[in-house]
């Protein structure tokens, strides 16, 4: 009775199964408590991505243990999506170079993605033409010469903390643990839109 947790940021999903942004806010606030659980209990989860959790209306589950970075044993995987640019060309299996930080940045993404239904390097630009160089580059969507994907919710919807949090995030490199109090807020309709 899940689904993927990447289902939250693919258009044509939300369009059939109609899912309240406030619900969506629920389960990440339902993640956030989890991750920041495994954390206290040393635990890196590494390649945390949306593929690696489920969910169904009220929780989320984190479906892939095996990479988990604990007590010495390094996590050696990562997908580039939601791979922190600062561990972009280091030998992942060389170390525990996973950190919490690195952790919160993916949870940054996905959730990034499951609002807006765009990741946070999504998009097009005339100079940084894929994922990756966007990436390198910290030109995200919410760059104005970043090409908006045409299916993704307008990012100004967002309240200005939190897509402040996502801008300093993604385009200059801020880390730590994402504020729980930035997922606290009502969505609301505009009366006059």
């Amino acid at each position: 009775g899940t689904e993927g947790l990447f289902r939250l940021g693919q258009p044509k999903y939300r369009r059939m199964n109609p899912i309240p942004q406030q619900n969506i806010l629920g389960l990440f606030r339902g993640m956030w408590s989890t991750l920041t659980a495994l954390h206290k209990m040393g635990i890196v989860v590494g390649d945390l991505n949306d593929a690696n959790e489920e969910f169904d209306t009220n929780s989320v589950y984190f479906i892939d243990a095996d990479s988990m970075q604990f007590k010495g044993f390094p996590c050696t995987v990562a997908t580039e999506r939601f791979l922190d640019p600062l561990l972009y060309g280091k030998n992942l299996g060389s170390g525990l170079h996973f950190t919490s930080d690195t952790d919160w940045y993916a949870f940054r993404s996905i959730l990034c993605g499951s609002l807006l239904m765009a990741p946070p390097f999504g998009g097009s630009h005339k100079q940084y033409q894929t994922f990756l160089r966007r990436a390198e580059a910290r030109v995200s969507i919410f760059n104005p010469e970043v090409v908006y994907p045409r299916l993704a919710t307008a990012f100004k919807v967002l309240p200005d903390d939190l897509l402040h949090d996502l801008v300093q995030a993604f385009e200059h490199d801020l880390r730590g643990a994402f504020p729980e109090k930035l997922l606290e807020f009502r969505w609301t309709s505009c009366t006059s839109c």
